[in-house]
This record gives structure tokens, sequence and C-alpha cells, in this order.
């Protein structure tokens, strides 16, 4: 949880004021850039905020893949921080014992619960927050 709470400061503050040119460079061929990680984030936490809700309401659900369109920046940052605002406080309230029996079936992972699925959007976070500083850092 303080991963997942910190992470839209944390991309605020490593995304101001980048130049258009860091912001679009991709690193190789096939990999995305910046703005492409951030619209990523931001349809992954749309996405993060209907397996909490379908998981709660119908354990077993059957948990989809996704993939996510390039949208403007801000647009991606202003939606992933409401989005991620919204998830934390569902979080809180449903508290641990919601986290533990409420689950759903991925479609790759197999059965996965709300508390492996926080784990998991926190490392997504760390990984993807690593990545755009490894790209600003890039000459």
């Amino acid at each position: 949880m303080r991963v997942l709470s910190t992470t839209p400061r944390r991309l605020e503050l490593l995304l101001k004021g980048r130049s258009r040119r860091i912001l679009t460079r991709h690193p190789a061929v096939g990999k995305w850039s910046i703005i492409e990680i951030m619209a990523h984030l931001s349809d992954a936490e749309l996405a993060l905020g209907w397996r909490f809700r379908n998981m709660m309401a119908t354990p077993g659900v059957q948990l989809q893949w996704w993939d996510y369109v390039h949208v403007p920046l801000k647009k991606s940052m202003a939606t992933f921080r409401v989005l991620r605002e919204a998830n934390l406080a569902l979080l809180r309230t449903a508290g641990t014992g919601a986290w533990e029996s409420s689950y759903g079936i991925h479609e790759k992972r197999g059965q996965t619960n709300i508390a492996e699925l926080v784990i998991m959007e926190a490392a997504h976070d760390l990984n993807h927050l690593l990545q755009m500083k490894h790209l600003i850092s890039l000459k």
C-alpha cells in the first residue's frame, strides 16, 4: 500500500519539466517510451480497479489480459492519479480480510487474490518507475 500510495507523486516529480524528446524516446525497437509507459499505467489502473471490484463481488471471476491506447501524458497522469486514489480508498475500506478472500482467475497466473494483486501492482509501479528513470538518463 505504501508503494501504491506514493507512486502518483513519484511519477509527477520524476516527469515534471521533462522535454518532449526525453518523453518520446524509445530505448530500443519495440520498447516503450515514457509516454507509452504512462498510458499503460493509466489503463492498468483502470483495469486494476475493475479487477478489485469484481474479485470482491464475484470470487473466482475470470481476469482478462488488456492492452492500452496512446493518450497524451497529462491525460494519463491525471487519470492515473484519480483512479489510484479511488482504488486506494476501496482497498482501505475493504480491509485486509477481504483482500485474502476475494480472488479472480487470471488467464496467465491462475487464482489470484487481492492481497497478491496489491503486491504485484506495487512491483509493477516500481518496475515502470525504474524504466522511466533509465529513459530519462539516456543521452
